[in-house]
């Protein structure tokens, strides 16, 4: 079944009302929120550095909709003081993505038209201090157009 536009935003509406109530229960234990939030982030605009960093990659979508899952994201990470943890580490653009367009081979010469940063992770400023590698591992051989991510923090026990 194909959803129509208004009830794929309610849906996502949903599923990040869902993660905020997560993140609010998991909140003392340090737990991050991960996933492909299908969000095109692009690069940060004026006041939205506190949550897309400075190593963003990829391009914002190109079909224009009523509410764009970036804008549902951002509101989200601001009302749940989250950030991107992903945009504020300093890796190699080939690390950076984690998603290529179909069509496009996994080891194919990364470009803002053929790769994105799909999936996420999110975290409080906090949480990110202790990040001390994320990256995407596109050699890894899956049947499908996303990448593994893969998080190094330390996590006092």
């Amino acid at each position: 079944m194909k959803l129509n536009h208004k009830s794929a935003i309610s849906e996502t509406i949903k599923m990040l009302q869902a993660a905020e109530k997560e993140k609010q229960r998991l909140q003392a234990s340090g737990i991050i929120l991960t996933g492909d939030f299908n969000a095109r982030l692009g690069m940060a605009h004026g006041g939205e550095e506190s949550i897309i960093g400075p190593y963003s990659y990829g391009r914002t979508a190109v079909h224009k909709v009523e509410l764009p899952n970036r804008d549902l994201l951002l509101e989200f990470c601001a009302g749940a003081g989250l950030l991107v943890a992903n945009t504020f580490m300093n890796t190699a653009v080939e690390e950076k993505v984690t998603f290529r367009e179909p069509g496009t081979l996994p080891m194919a010469e990364v470009s803002p038209s053929s790769f994105n940063m799909l999936a996420l992770v999110l975290c409080d400023a906090a949480f990110l201090a202790r990040v001390e590698r994320l990256h995407s591992v596109r050699a890894a051989a899956l049947p499908t157009d996303h990448f593994l991510v893969r998080c190094v923090a330390n996590v006092p026990k």
